[in-house]
């Protein structure tokens, strides 16, 4: 059973996982060099937000606005746009 807890514990456990073996890399990086990353992962973190947003047309969408026939994506678009 999937619940928002236990969705959080597996993926924050993957992300763990992970940043033992980022952070080797990471460490060995110049600050030019950590300035890149900076730049390409948030590149690479925008690219599904607004590549979504502008599938569905999402600028003008106000919260508390539509009704789930309206836009029914809707939370999964609020989970991607607020998705860290």
């Amino acid at each position: 059973v999937w619940n928002a807890p236990t969705w959080f514990l597996s993926a924050f456990a993957f992300a763990l996982f992970g940043l033992c073996y980022a952070l080797r890399v990471l460490a060995t990086l110049k600050k030019a060099e950590l300035r890149k990353a900076m730049v390409f992962l948030t590149l690479v973190a925008l690219v599904p937000r607004l590549s979504y947003s502008y599938d569905l047309k999402a600028w003008e969408i106000f919260e508390g606005t539509l009704s789930a026939k309206t836009h029914p994506n809707y939370a999964l678009f609020n989970a991607l746009r607020f998705s860290p």
